[in-house]
């Protein structure tokens, strides 16, 4: 959980620096609304603090005095039989603010890949595509870069395939352990780095296509493997509307 958790609060602009009670909140939405789980205990709130490196706060006391009823106002957990779960208001409250939150830039691009999106069809990129978006929206931007590569090599694949085979299988089939691609799931049989070095190698595209390529691959790999490198909101904005650019919309 800490790594997903992390990437969310970093969605979050001073999230640090907000008083122990909304990070309670704010923490409390991750689990339920994004992670998914019906309740949260005080003790799980706790271990997010602790994975965040927050300092301890009294959350136990906190969670069951916010829960209670008063006149004139809405309580902002509700007790449940195993935990509590943000009121209703609360969450819609905390999902306003992270829509209004997020830059026009990020705006743009989550309407482009839903564009893209909705172009899509009969290929395996579509659920990869759809699950970028939901990842990019929701502050799981280590997610939506992998997704988003996904993506790209398949889009790419797919181009080569539909239009350049015939140059593909030219090179590749002369191998010493010759590989011609005959359906497109051949494709899996050559590791991704292979399948961009030999479209260059064959004419099919130039060095700048590939240079762009091989980059993107190397960023995916940089936060897909557990280096420790941080991805910040702005990294994966910068990457998804690369993406896009070089990849999408080109290929």
């Amino acid at each position: 959980m800490a790594a997903g958790i992390e990437e969310f609060a970093g969605g979050i602009g001073g999230f640090a620096l907000l008083p122990p009670r909304e990070q309670n909140e704010w923490i409390s939405y991750y689990l339920t609304e994004i992670a998914g789980a019906t309740a949260v205990t005080s003790t799980q709130v706790a271990s997010a603090r602790d994975d965040l490196s927050l300092e301890p706060y009294r959350t136990a006391a906190d969670l069951s005095e916010r829960s209670k009823k008063r006149k004139g106002t809405l309580p902002v957990f509700c007790k449940l039989s195993k935990g509590y779960k943000l009121h209703r208001a609360t969450a819609d409250k905390l999902t306003a603010q992270l829509s209004k939150g997020r830059s026009s830039s990020a705006q743009r691009i989550t309407s482009i890949l839903l564009k893209t999106l909705a172009k899509i069809s009969g290929h395996s990129r579509q659920p990869y595509l759809a699950e970028a978006v939901g990842c990019f929206e929701h502050g799981f931007y280590r997610a939506a870069i992998v997704l988003a590569w996904a993506t790209a090599y398949d889009t790419f694949r797919h181009w080569v395939f539909d239009r350049n085979l015939a140059k593909f299988n030219a090179v590749s089939g002369t191998w010493k352990r010759a590989a011609v691609i005959v359906d497109i799931d051949d494709f899996e049989l050559l590791t991704e780095r292979v399948v961009i070095d030999t479209a260059k190698q064959a004419g099919i595209i130039k060095k700048e296509a590939h240079k762009t390529l091989v980059g993107l691959l190397d960023k995916r790999n940089s936060v897909a493997h557990p280096t420790g490198k941080l991805v910040t909101p702005t990294s994966a904005d910068a990457y998804l509307e690369e993406i896009i650019e070089e990849v999408l919309l080109k290929y």
